[in-house]
């Protein structure tokens, strides 16, 4: 298909999509209240989307008999690398005040019980479906392994689940930014937090440090060193947020409209954000960070809506890709045009139920374990 027209099928499915989390929250969807960082609310559903668009456009050469294997068009491949890259950076920005108080300021075991049940359930919910379908589909059964091969899912590092290798390529493929965020978790956030005992009141120093690291460690085969600097830019991100002189520079049309040329840059003529293009998207999420929201459309209500349950999107929308191309390859892979709106469309509404059902009790349920795992007995 012509790249042109896909695109404007993705931008398409994508505004389908905002109507539909419009409707929502007219229906009485409640969007977060309180302070927020910046406008990345609006941000994060689109990110998810953009990666929707990524793997649709690898289904369609898939399906033509091309292989499991990224776009050859760049702009196609950056919906699904930009789009991880800005969840990364937002990763950092919004575990950054966490690092700030320190080492000892951070509680460790309320931290990691609330990623746990923020993350996990989702996730099972994930597997058990892709189970069934594999069940459907093959008339397998669950082995001894079953266990071993859910938990490998769960860590974002998946396993061929029950003999089926498609599912984990088509399905489980998402899965890869998991096992970073986990390593983030564990090991960049307790690092970062030790340093910040060093550096003082120069708390830019952290994240510069973090950054300067990972590009240097790029020398040795070390998979983290390739996206630490985007955990990295976001906590930078957060220091010309807290500099109001600077942040307030940011907002209004002219820096939204800079913003936009450098995500199309980055979008047009690079095919990944990991190395020389980094900067340009570090620039489009640090004006978007400081509030501008890119002409109003990240203020949207639809925008905002997304981006509540944009993990669900991220998550679960390869397994309603699969399923449609699949059962119906033909219409899918035939009228594009019609296809990819109506699953993004799909997407949003059973993630939205995801959300209500699955994930929001999971946040609750591990905040009441965690104050009840490290409240102190009155005596």
């Amino acid at each position: 298909m012509e790249p042109t027209l896909l695109a404007a099928i993705v931008a398409l499915a994508m505004v389908l999509a905002t109507i539909v989390a419009s409707l929502l929250v007219r229906a009485g969807f409640v969007l977060p209240s309180g302070p927020r960082i910046g406008e990345i609310d609006g941000l994060r559903g689109y990110l998810a989307l953009a990666v929707m668009g990524h793997h649709f456009a690898i289904w369609l050469a898939f399906t033509a008999g091309n292989g499991w294997q990224a776009p050859e068009v760049a702009f196609f491949n950056q919906l699904g690398k930009t789009g991880v890259g800005m969840f990364f950076m937002i990763t950092g920005i919004v575990f950054y005040p966490r690092i700030l108080a320190g080492i000892g300021g951070i509680k460790w075991v309320s931290l990691y019980i609330g990623r746990v049940f923020r993350i996990v359930p989702l996730l099972l919910a994930m597997v058990a479906v892709v189970t069934i379908i594999i069940m459907v589909e093959y008339g397998s059964v669950p082995g001894p392994g079953y266990p071993l091969d859910v938990a490998s899912w769960v860590a974002g590092r998946p396993r061929v689940l029950m003999g089926d290798a498609l599912t984990r390529k088509t399905i489980g493929g998402v899965l890869w930014s998991i096992w970073f965020e986990w390593l983030f978790y564990l090991a960049v956030l307790p690092a970062c937090a030790l340093a910040r005992k060093l550096v003082g009141g120069r708390t830019w120093l952290v994240p510069t440090g973090l950054l300067l690291i990972s590009l240097a460690g790029r020398a040795a085969p070390v998979p983290l060193f390739v996206y630490a600097p985007l955990f990295a830019f976001g906590m930078l991100a957060y220091e010309v947020r807290e500099r109001p002189n600077l942040a307030r520079r940011l907002l209004g049309p002219v820096p939204a409209a800079l913003a936009v040329l450098a995500l199309a840059i980055n979008m047009i003529f690079f095919r990944d954000p990991f190395d020389a293009a980094m900067p340009l998207l570090a620039f489009t999420f640090t004006v978007i960070v400081c509030g501008n929201s890119l002409f109003g459309l990240l203020a949207l209500p639809g925008a905002r809506m997304l981006g509540e349950i944009s993990y669900g999107i991220y998550l679960l929308h390869s397994i309603i890709l699969y399923i449609g191309f699949k059962t119906m390859p033909a219409v899918v892979g035939g009228q594009p045009w019609l296809a990819l709106p109506i699953m993004m469309a799909l997407v949003t509404a059973i993630t939205a139920a995801t959300f209500l059902a699955i994930e929001r009790p999971g946040i609750a349920l591990g905040r009441t374990l965690a104050k009840r795992l490290t409240s102190t007995p009155t005596p």
